[in-house]
């Protein structure tokens, strides 16, 4: 039985660390996104009985075409607190003129914070190595 557990904590640590590195490549891609100006039509703090999270949604043009966005950035970290997703908003301000970073290939897809989440990164990278340093350690002790 330990030998399961063991092999099932490196291979959640693999996997994690798998998808936890093709997420973030993905966000990264961001970084090439293009710059159009956008209007904050909505900010607030939203619960949903587990997370606070700060809920922007803006408008804008690209291409002669209007969208409207909500993403802040990708591969938010979400807390069980206010304050994070608080300071988010007062950023945000209803009215603002923000710049809303565009995918050129979907328009639909936005955000105003390119990148993603910079706590992301670590946080997954921790969490796997807890995951693959636990699983070992259960397969060379029993």
């Amino acid at each position: 039985m330990a030998g399961f557990i063991g092999s099932a904590l490196v291979l959640l640590g693999v996997i994690g660390a798998l998808t936890g590195a093709f997420a973030w490549r993905l966000a990264r891609r961001q970084l090439g996104w293009e710059a159009v100006v956008g209007t904050v039509c909505a900010s607030k703090v939203q619960f949903n009985w587990e997370f606070y999270e700060p809920r922007i949604e803006y408008t804008y043009s690209y291409r002669g075409r209007a969208f409207r966005g909500w993403k802040v950035r990708s591969l938010a970290i979400l807390t069980n607190w206010h304050g994070p997703a608080r300071r988010v908003i007062e950023k945000y301000p209803l009215g603002i003129a923000v710049t809303v970073y565009v995918d050129p290939k979907n328009p639909w897809d936005s955000v105003l914070e390119r990148g993603g989440d910079p706590k992301f990164l670590p946080l997954i990278t921790s969490i796997s190595a807890l995951l693959l340093i636990l699983g070992w350690l259960v397969l060379i002790w029993h």
